[in-house]
């Protein structure tokens, strides 16, 4: 719209000759009036689309901004999920740890049947029972190692 008028300023500036009296000076100075006012009305419009192409660069500005803004915290907010599934994960893998070494070393340490497995190593059902926990205990210690090397987590002895 500003850039329209400031064309049609433009093109009603075209000069066009008209044959003035030189002697009337009333229609005279109502041109130069006319001229003056149209003069001033250019550079209105010169200025208030200047005005107006500032703010349109500052507006870009700030939307660019807006978008830096908005980006990082997308990537704050990735970080923050990431490090709270971390947290949640070591918690929970620090309580199977504790489960089992409080198991292995308490109501399954092998001192407290070692004198009950003697007693009953010619019962072949129990042994045979006792012999399959033991492959299912090795099973699962097998697959937890494989998870556990697919993870490059170094075993330490």
């Amino acid at each position: 719209n500003l850039s329209y008028e400031l064309s049609q300023e433009k093109k009603n500036r075209t000069v066009v000759e008209k044959v003035i009296d030189n002697t009337d000076y009333k229609q005279i100075d109502t041109l130069k009036k006319e001229l003056e006012y149209k003069n001033k009305k250019y550079e209105n419009l010169s200025k208030q689309k200047m005005i107006l192409e500032q703010q349109l660069e500052r507006s870009d500005v700030k939307v660019k901004e807006y978008e830096e803004l908005t980006n990082k915290l997308k990537a704050v907010t990735r970080e923050q999920d990431d490090l709270g599934r971390q947290v949640e994960a070591t918690s929970e893998l620090s309580e199977m740890v504790w489960e089992i070494e409080k198991v292995l070393k308490g109501s399954l340490a092998p001192v407290k049947y070692a004198k009950a497995i003697r007693d009953m190593s010619d019962n072949q059902i129990i042994m045979n029972n006792l012999d399959s926990v033991i492959g299912h205990v090795e099973s699962w210690c097998k697959e937890m190692r494989k998870i556990t090397n697919k993870n490059n987590i170094i075993e330490v002895v």
